[in-house]
């Protein structure tokens, strides 16, 4: 997403250009995300820090930026995917790696697509120089989806880390990750270790504690209108990470996955085995609903859902000027999803779309009942401990502090001091407020959001004995 002149851009800096030894705390490249359409600085953080209590993720903190003597303000410094972050969490980060990078046809989940590798590769970006490891990608696709439900633990057992996907769809959809896999097939990285086993990790994480909604999707009627310059700050976009002992809160940056200065999303890797320079992302045309309140059975298929703002790759945003003289959503008619379709809100179902085909990783391992219901269980462990706000509150506090006066002097920032404020708050909103409907820039609290979704989790999460 392009980004006016004189505002923040997002930048990736490779300290090991010209001395190929040379590190930064252990790290050779940093990627600065300009905190794109978060007024609170802190999505990345906060999704980082909460995931890695669960599962591998990337790191992340909130640096200051200075070039050449001049302030750009507190930007996110997101962990690269690469072979160093791999060996902080597993015993070799030998094996290979793929970046599945967001795209608008949302076919990089995991579908079993025939053998030829040439219709992989199209979905699926490789990090590493050993090609027999399409064959193991194209098995693990093939199991998934086409072994029987009774057979299919057993079967993927050698295959994948069971455990930890759960955690990791129970992550993505408890957090509503509007860049994640629940919502875009796509955006996520791939970890085949040493024994030819798979594990997956999250990447793009700039768009977490919000609702994924808007009218249909980019394009077509029902599509999202153009966003105008709010203020000073103008128009916001995306960050990721989280704390994570990522160095100490706003301290020098370490390493991060690349980034287009363009971009607002998760930043793409490199070439293979290099440190990545950015491109830019693609977005969702579509993605699963809201629980519907008909009587219709939860888990099955949803009408789909654009997440705010949204824009095909490589297309720039809807217009810039003032509130309201924004371009409509960019595509033909039809390609967003019915005119009118909302997106999940605090109370998005974490059974949503079970019956989606491009999404094989939820829908065929949630079909399992022993494997819902361990994810079901992790889902409400998540809301239990990681969205009390008795936890994260004083996360956020802390971050608040940090940076607040740097987000006030911040003449480059993509939001308003104000609206870091609100976001950041710790009281809730108040009950009118925090039920009206979130598009673009008007983004729920963080701590309406944990109180809310928290609230919803834990009531759809209980055990049929306890009331479910």
């Amino acid at each position: 997403m392009a980004v006016p002149a004189g505002y923040k851009r997002s930048l990736n800096v490779s300290i090991d250009l010209a001395d190929s030894k040379l590190r930064l705390q252990g790290y050779k490249t940093l990627n600065l995300l300009n905190l794109h359409e978060d007024d609170s600085f802190l999505s990345s953080v906060l999704y980082s820090h909460i995931a890695n209590q669960y599962l591998p993720a990337p790191k992340a903190n909130l640096v200051r930026v200075v070039i050449n003597g001049e302030n750009w303000g507190v930007y996110c410094n997101a962990q690269q995917f690469n072979r160093e972050m791999l060996e902080e969490h597993y015993p070799s980060s030998k094996g290979a790696r793929w970046k599945v990078s967001g795209s608008p046809q949302a076919r990089g989940g995991l579908e079993y697509l025939g053998d030829n590798v040439e219709d992989y590769k199209r979905l699926y970006e490789i990090k590493t120089n050993d090609e027999s490891a399409w064959d193991h990608l194209i098995e693990l696709c093939r199991v998934l989806n086409e072994t029987p439900a009774d057979q299919l633990e057993e079967a993927l057992a050698p295959m994948m880390d069971i455990d930890e996907a759960l955690r990791f769809l129970a992550i993505d959809i408890a957090l509503m990750n509007s860049d994640g896999y629940w919502i875009r097939s796509s955006d996520y990285s791939i970890f085949m270790d040493e024994n030819n086993k798979f594990h997956f990790l999250p990447h793009d994480m700039n768009e977490a504690f919000r609702t994924a909604m808007g009218p249909g999707g980019p394009g077509g009627p029902g599509g999202p209108p153009g966003r105008g310059m709010r203020g000073p700050g103008g128009p916001r976009g995306g960050f990721e990470g989280g704390p994570g002992n990522f160095g100490q809160p706003a301290g020098p940056g370490r390493e991060g996955p690349g980034r287009d200065p363009r971009s607002g999303g998760g930043p793409p890797d490199g070439p293979p085995d290099q440190d990545g320079r950015g491109r830019p992302n693609g977005s969702p045309d579509e993605g699963p609903g809201p629980r519907e309140r008909g009587g219709r059975e939860r888990g099955g298929r949803q009408p789909g859902v654009g997440a705010p703002g949204v824009h095909p790759p490589e297309s720039g945003p809807p217009s810039f000027g003032p509130p309201g003289f924004g371009s409509p959503g960019f595509g033909p008619p039809g390609f967003g999803p019915p005119e009118g379709v909302r997106g999940g809100g605090p109370d998005l179902d974490p059974l949503t779309g079970l019956e989606d085909p491009r999404k094989p990783l939820r829908s065929k391992l949630l079909a399992v009942p022993a494997l819902k219901q361990r994810y079901l269980d992790y889902v409400r462990q998540i809301a239990e401990k990681s969205l009390d706000w008795k936890q994260l509150g004083p996360v956020v506090a802390q971050y608040r502090a940090l940076i607040r006066d740097e987000v006030q002097r911040d003449t480059k920032q993509l939001s308003t001091y104000d609206a870091f404020l609100t976001a950041t708050a710790d009281t809730p909103e108040s009950a009118n407020d925090s039920q009206q409907p979130r598009v673009g820039r008007h983004q729920m609290s963080l701590r309406s959001f944990a109180d809310q979704r928290r609230e919803y989790l834990l009531k759809v999460t209980q055990r049929p004995a306890e009331g479910r």
